[in-house]
């Protein structure tokens, strides 16, 4: 049901310009070291383009870039399961489960898809990996924390509230 409202996804200015970017990629004309600029101010990273990239060599069209972009975007569903899994029972997994397939900000999010709609499946990977390392210990889970928690970062810089949760863990 979630991945089902990116159908109704359009192409706008912002994707567009990404979309721009990745078929250069693809075309070997260019291979950007930077990302978009945020806030006239701070240049992000250029994971996003070159995963659009990678969407455009393998689906070569708009609508399979876009659900598989729903894809990802719809692991957040089951991250939030592990996540309330993790952090008491099961019956809270199914419930952090079921919070995130209402509608909310991230939701309309779906209908202009960019590299905001990722922020929530990267946060709750992070807060995942935080909560497992913090019960085991093991350093792969600290790596796969910083990794999601910076990809969130750069997606849209509002993953900084999730700081305070992670540094806890």
């Amino acid at each position: 049901l979630y991945c089902s409202v990116f159908w109704f996804g359009t192409l706008h200015l912002d994707l567009s310009r990404d979309m721009r970017q990745a078929f250069a990629i693809v075309n070997g004309t260019e291979l950007p070291m930077n990302g978009q600029l945020l806030g006239g101010r701070f240049r992000l990273g250029p994971v996003w383009y070159y995963l659009l990239a990678a969407l455009v060599w393998l689906f070569k069209g708009w609508l399979p870039i876009v659900m598989a972009l729903a894809a990802l975007a719809g692991t957040q569903v089951f991250l939030a399961y592990l996540l309330g899994k993790e952090v008491q029972s099961k019956q809270a997994g199914m419930v952090f489960a079921a919070l995130g397939v209402f509608p909310s900000w991230t939701f309309y999010e779906q209908m202009f898809p960019t590299h905001v709609i990722l922020v929530p499946a990267l946060v709750m990977l992070a807060m995942v990996a935080a909560v497992r390392f913090a019960k085991n210990g093991k350093q792969k889970y600290l790596l796969v924390q910083g990794l999601a928690f910076s990809l969130a970062i750069h997606a849209h810089p509002t993953a900084l509230i999730a700081v305070l949760p992670l540094l806890y863990f």
